[in-house]
């Protein structure tokens, strides 16, 4: 470091030397090479920007450019409404605009008919301009799903004519474009056909017809066929056999683990509709509906009474009885009735014929039952059950395995006979087996991206060569100048010792001449002299300048 110092001291010593030209060249490359620098770091230190949207309306660019202004983050924009951002940011931004519902995109549904229309403008484009609104409406409607990320619409809707053989009926495409990794269930289209079919006026749900982004045709020509019939009963035993299944992990997870058992159920259903209709009666509670009696008599003035010998004889003498019997209800009842007989024969003496019928009509207790047995009657259910045997920790961490004993498999099957409604009658089945479950292979980590493939490997090596080419820039030039400084510094210095060798020179010819004149001993030596000045010219030119020092 102080070497450092001190070259750098030299290097501007020897600068403050040079010629006033020099130093403003020196001082204009110091300043190029700066602004090269400067120039160079803001280059690694500008992002890479990568394509956000493209296609974008003015609309939609402007409410992009403003959300991209809140939060902080750096765009361009390109034509055709293309709008770019830092590529590290890409997916951030498109996620927080998608929450704003950003873009909306350029598609007009009912708001257009609040705009003012031309004079003049023609039936036909009033029409065409309402079926597209209406598209563009069905198509907001649609991807408001959860799994549609966008929908569209087309309507073929006929034009109406006054004859009935000329009538046609309206028909609707929709093209879906689905989430990544979604799609959607047989609810789920049935329930897109009958929006569609519903906001136009005669369109039957046939008539739609569904695409998913893939070509994927999502709704079947013929509904109501047997292939959907038989469709939708193998969809419901699915789900009768999976929630069979699900209750009996549920109900055996707590006692063996979670991992520890799996079930399969398989059940027989009988999807026939049954109608039965049963009459029955009970003899035992006859209840007289109806009775009808019909008396018939003939009367004349002969004289009446029951012919034979019995009626021609006369009476017996009557005998009283000693003791009267005690008078009882019964009694009392028949002396009533044979008094009223009495009167009734004396008014009816006359009487010659008499027939009475009666007619009685029961009704018998009825119940009339009507019973109708709906489809998807379970006939039989067959349960299948496997159980891992039990794990405990052993010596040195070793897991030890043991089967379960009869008891516990005894214990299990009457568990899941009670979780599925197990019935001897139907002939169910259910089967509880123990099994060592095979180890599953260690989970191997997912190979790291290779460090070129990272979204900032470029941003970064960007600026590493950035500041490279700044340090290989300011080296270079610093050991340039530094170069220029010295050798200018060497030149000025061989210069001096050029010019202090001639003045060393001249004093000697003038010591010379002097010695000559005077005769002085030092002509002896002078050749020496001579000698010594050629061998170590520095050492003369020091003696010479002690020698003027001393002259004054």
């Amino acid at each position: 470091m102080a070497s450092a110092i001190q070259n750098a001291g030299t290097n501007i010593e020897g600068i403050s030397q040079m010629p006033i030209l020099r130093q403003f060249g020196f001082m204009v490359g110091l300043a190029a090479t700066i602004a090269a620098a400067v120039a160079v770091v803001m280059w690694a230190q500008q992002p890479n920007f990568s394509l956000l949207y493209s296609g974008l309306t003015e609309k939609d660019s402007a409410g992009v450019i403003d959300a991209l202004d809140k939060a902080h983050v750096p765009y361009q924009l390109g034509g055709q409404g293309t709008v770019m951002v830092p590529t590290d940011k890409i997916h951030d931004m498109r996620i927080k605009l998608a929450a704003q519902g950003l873009p909306k995109g350029s598609a007009v549904g009912f708001e257009s008919l609040n705009d003012s229309q031309g004079f003049g403008v023609s039936q036909f484009m009033e029409t065409a301009r309402y079926q597209r609104s209406l598209e563009v409406e069905l198509s907001r409607s649609i991807s408001t799903l959860t799994n549609v990320e966008s929908a569209r619409v087309h309507l073929a809707i006929p034009k109406r004519s006054v004859f009935l053989r000329d009538k046609q009926k309206p028909s609707a495409s929709v093209i879906l474009n689905l989430s990544a990794g979604r799609s959607l269930e047989e609810e789920q289209v049935s329930a897109i056909m009958h929006l569609v079919s519903s906001g136009i006026p005669d369109l039957d749900t046939s008539q739609v017809t569904i695409v998913d982004q893939r070509g994927r045709l999502l709704t079947s020509k013929q509904p109501g066929g047997d292939f959907a019939a038989s469709a939708a009963q193998f969809e419901y035993t699915q789900k009768l056999e999976k929630s069979y299944a699900q209750r009996i992990e549920d109900l055996l997870a707590p006692i063996v683990g979670k991992e520890a058992v799996r079930a399969q159920v398989s059940t027989e259903l009988d999807f026939t509709s049954n109608e039965t209709t049963e009459e029955t009666f009970n003899p035992e509670t006859p209840v007289v509906r109806s009775e009808q009696i019909v008396q018939e008599r003939m009367t004349n003035g002969t004289e009446s009474g029951v012919p034979g010998a019995l009626s021609n004889q006369p009476p017996g003498a009557a005998k009283a009885p000693e003791k009267a019997p005690a008078a009882t209800a019964k009694d009392a009842k028949a002396a009533a009735t044979a008094k009223a007989s009495a009167t009734n024969d004396q008014a009816q003496a006359a009487a010659v014929n008499s027939k009475q019928r009666t007619v009685k009509n029961y009704e018998l207790d009825r119940t009339i039952s009507h019973t109708r047995m709906g489809p998807g009657v379970i006939k039989r259910i067959t349960v299948a059950v496997v159980l891992d045997d039990k794990v405990t920790p052993g010596d040195g961490g070793a897991l030890i395995r043991t089967p379960h004993s009869p008891e516990d498999i005894e214990r299990f099957t009457a568990l899941v006979k009670e979780a599925v409604g197990y019935s001897q009658k139907r002939g169910d089945s259910v089967r509880v087996i123990g099994a060592s479950f095979s180890v599953p292979p260690p989970v191997e980590a997912l190979p790291e991206v290779a460090l070129w493939k990272r979204p900032d490997f470029w941003d970064k090596a960007k600026q590493g060569f950035g500041a490279l080419l700044v340090l290989i820039l300011v080296i270079g030039v610093l050991r340039i100048l530094g170069k220029i400084a010295t050798g200018f510094r060497d030149h000025r210095a061989a210069l001096q010792v050029q010019v202090e060798q001639s003045a060393a020179t001249e004093q000697i010819n003038l010591a010379q001449q002097q010695a000559a004149q005077l005769n002085s001993p030092a002509a002896v030596n002078m050749t020496h002299v001579k000698d010594m000045a050629k061998q170590d010219p520095k050492l003369v030119a020091q003696v010479v300048k002690g020698w003027v020092a001393a002259d004054g």
